[in-house]
């Protein structure tokens, strides 16, 4: 049976029925009641969308990846959907959401256009509930899909999203993280510390005051030529290192994560540093990568197997805390001078 004959038998147009199975807020209640009747009656079920009116779970959790071209101060492009990290969360993802047998399905978004796509997702009960990551300055946008009361968590939400009303967040503790890198180099004897930064998202400037913070606990004064953009691309943070180290005299340098680590690295090998012995690095985010190329660099980890329980865990139970926090830990290897 085809949409046009449940159509005709209820007595309402294609699209009325169209509307019912997408689950849309706008059809009478008499009307749609009269469309399901017809729909249970002739066991009609035309995709996954009447499957889920009719009672049975789809079982989709859809991690919706953000993946923008970036104007302004940090002009870029940040490709979550090609980030090492991302691709070590999608796994844990999955993981985590056999637990509760159900199925992870990736989406990214890159224009405006396709936060429409994800609402009707959503309208259509193709998934049960949506993951949200890389969503550090969409506020507005966020917001938009939180207001239609979909099933949504959030990792590292933008400034002010946690407090509304419908917002279930996770955050990854990166000011605390990057503040116990920052004290470990301290407490190691070091002072003129450097730090290569990331971009203007939230982990990365909650990194930078997490430097910030250790410096001043410490009563080191760190003027604002410390500081270089490494914008997470692998030529800047290499140009980074080296002003820091040739221009600027820094003697450590914590690098706001790991993959930009490997460009300093390859820097101070090229002017001819040893690390520790000359330069001691602190890198962020405990890169799965690191020891196939023989690094063993001192770093700190938020445990993604750990964000991801906790993200699908506040999607699958009903009565899952509105806000979590997942905490850094240091990790000491070898690139750092003990004093």
């Amino acid at each position: 049976m085809k949409s046009e004959e449940i159509a005709r038998i209820a007595n309402v147009s294609r699209s009325t029925v169209s509307r019912v199975i997408n689950n849309y807020s706008n059809v009478p209640e008499e009307t749609r009641q009269k469309v399901m009747k017809v729909i249970e009656e002739y066991n009609y079920i035309p995709n996954y969308s009447a499957r889920n009116l009719a009672g049975k779970s789809n079982n989709i959790i859809t991690l919706f990846i953000y993946d923008e071209e970036r104007e302004g101060n940090y002009t870029h492009r940040w490709q979550g959907s090609k980030s090492p990290y991302f691709m070590k969360m999608i796994a844990e993802l999955i993981d985590a959401a056999k637990k509760y047998q159900y199925i992870i399905s990736v989406y990214v978004i890159t224009e405006q256009a396709e936060y429409d796509f994800a609402a009707s997702l959503f309208q259509s009960r193709a998934i049960s509930g949506g993951i949200f990551a890389g969503f550090e300055s969409q506020k507005e946008q966020l917001e938009s899909l939180m207001r239609q009361g979909f099933r949504m968590v959030i990792l590292d939400p933008p400034e002010g999203l946690e407090e509304a009303e419908k917002a279930c967040c996770v955050y990854s503790d990166n000011k605390a993280g990057a503040c116990a890198a920052v004290r470990y180099l301290i407490h190691n004897g070091h002072r003129r510390i450097g730090h290569i930064a990331g971009d203007d998202r939230r982990s990365s400037q909650d990194r930078l005051q997490g430097y910030r913070q250790a410096m001043e606990e410490a009563g080191i004064q760190a003027p604002p030529d410390w500081i270089e953009l490494g914008l997470y691309q692998d030529e800047a943070a290499y140009q980074a290192a080296r002003h820091l180290v040739e221009d600027k005299n820094v003697e450590a340098l914590f690098v706001a994560n790991d993959s930009m680590a490997i460009a300093v690295f390859r820097a101070l090998r090229d002017m001819g540093k040893r690390v520790p012995e000359d330069i001691s690095v602190v890198g962020f985010d405990n890169s799965e990568i690191l020891p196939y190329m023989g690094i063993e660099l001192t770093t700190v980890e938020i445990s993604q197997k750990e964000l991801a329980a906790t993200l699908v865990k506040s999607i699958c139970e009903e009565h899952s805390a509105k806000r979590r926090i997942c905490p850094a830990r240091l990790i000491e290897k070898k690139t750092v001078r003990k004093k």
